[in-house]
């Protein structure tokens, strides 16, 4: 009697290891896909993090520049170098862009 309880027993546990075993290696929804896709879940919900925090920079900036004036000439002089009218600008250092010597605006 102990041998047909085994038998049938042991007959579906091979047959779902044998299942098993060709999940894993199924390439479109396998196993080795799944981990696949919760590796690039990872990465994109990085990717989501810095990108809210990037957000949340800008929304500052923006909040900043309707909100204070001097904010918006600080910016308009270091990113786009303009420059009142009358006053003088001199470089010390030159780079690759700047000729040598006194510039006047």
């Amino acid at each position: 009697m102990r041998i047909r309880w085994r038998r049938y027993l042991l007959a579906p546990l091979v047959g779902a290891g044998i299942a098993g075993a060709l999940l894993a290696v199924d390439g479109k929804n396998g196993l080795t896909q799944l981990v696949s896709l919760r590796g690039r879940t990872q990465h994109l919900e990085s990717c989501l993090a810095e990108l809210k925090a990037e957000r949340s920079q800008l929304v500052r900036t923006v909040h900043r520049l309707r909100s204070d004036p001097l904010a918006v000439e600080r910016l308009a002089r270091e990113k786009l170098g303009l420059v009142r009218p009358g006053e003088l600008v001199i470089r010390l250092g030159h780079g690759p862009d700047d000729g040598p010597g006194l510039r006047t605006d």
